[in-house]
């Protein structure tokens, strides 16, 4: 995705950096290590600060093209990336159009380094819920504005990270049968993680490791509607053969106390792709937001293949490919009903493509 891109180029550039500082060029053969020393703190003591501008310096560095193609929904755009050259802000811009909204829909996301810290920002407008009557639909479009602090605990081979989560949203409803409001509603929480996944410098995917990860709502609108919401996950990547190869095994588990109706996101609501942002766990194979409930397990196993490393170009395309491979997923899950105590009966999906690994921009 978008954000593994960014950082992937971003440690490329690190690296040449340090690369081009830590060994001096030709002219510097002949001196002993004081003169060397001196000759670059010269050039740095002598470098023009004013050479460095900020804004221009976080002109897009990454491109993609941003492409969803889901059970009775389709999403088509294009996508954004950016960093400054100290590596203290990042962005990502996301801008497509959805048809179950008819319309554009969109997703900016900010993080800036503060000592420690990491603080995220974002502004979204996105379809969160639709459904078909026939050739009527109907659909949920939230907006939204959020803010995270998190602060990373890295160590040898894992990281641990804290976060603190703040949002403000407001759900709308529309289509053929008219429009409707919900009450603007706050959100605050936290979630904690622990991940020690690894992957080479060209792995189509993580491949070995653990992530663990848990996370909490409170929800609360101006109509006085409140509402607790939990979601927690695992993620467990074995290496298998051949080379490179692995097996990723996933687990959701989500559940609500208490599902107040006034809330729009109160019920847990599985499918399609998610929605991380709102504790909505995946359901591959059924649309967004199928499976309301107040209680909901999913489980996720995919099986990835690498087949090629392509690692060329097309003439002057900005277009750089990568890795290629193949995976193949199962899907299966259980879910309460959020009006009834009723449990559906075992859900499931499957299915496979294609994954490749590119360079645009």
């Amino acid at each position: 995705d978008l954000s593994t891109a960014i950082q992937n180029a971003r440690q490329s550039d690190q690296t040449i950096a340090k690369a081009t500082v830590a060994k001096p060029g030709p002219a510097y053969s002949k001196k002993t290590d004081v003169e060397v020393s001196s000759a670059i703190q010269k050039e740095i003591t002598e470098a023009d600060p004013s050479a460095y501008v900020f804004l221009s310096s976080l002109a897009p560095r990454v491109w993609s093209p941003y492409l969803l193609f889901a059970k009775e929904q389709t999403q088509v755009g294009a996508a954004l990336g950016g960093w400054d050259e100290t590596d203290q802000f990042s962005y990502a811009l996301y801008g497509y159009y959805d048809s179950a909204s008819k319309r554009p829909e969109g997703l900016l996301t900010t993080n800036q380094r503060v000592a420690s810290f990491r603080l995220s920002l974002g502004a979204s407008s996105e379809v969160s819920d639709f459904v078909y009557y026939g050739s009527s639909r109907i659909f949920e479009e939230e907006r939204k504005l959020s803010a995270a602090l998190s602060r990373p605990f890295p160590g040898v081979f894992s990281q641990i990270t804290p976060t603190a989560v703040f949002e403000w949203a407001r759900t709308s409803g529309g289509g053929d049968f008219g429009n409707y409001f919900y009450a603007p509603d706050l959100r605050f929480g936290g979630d904690l993680t622990y991940d020690n996944r690894a992957s080479y410098r060209y792995s189509i995917t993580s491949e070995k490791g653990v992530m663990l990860k848990a996370r909490g709502r409170r929800l609360v609108s101006t109509d006085n509607a409140h509402s607790w919401k939990f979601l927690g996950q695992a993620n467990v990547i074995l290496p298998l053969w051949p080379q490179h190869s692995s097996l990723s095994i996933q687990g959701y588990g989500a559940y609500v106390p208490s599902v107040d109706f006034r809330l729009a996101q109160s019920p847990i609501r599985s499918g399609g792709q998610g929605e991380s942002s709102d504790l909505n766990p995946p359901m591959r194979g059924y649309k967004l937001g199928q499976f309301s409930s107040r209680r909901a397990g999913v489980v996720q196993v995919e099986y990835r293949l690498p087949v090629a490393q392509l690692f060329r170009g097309i003439g002057h395309f900005p277009l750089f490919l990568k890795n290629l491979g193949l995976f193949a997923f199962y899907d299966g899950g259980k879910f309460q009903g959020s009006r009834t105590s009723t449990w559906t009966t075992w859900v499931s999906g499957a299915g496979s493509g294609l994954l490749l690994n590119t360079v645009l921009g």
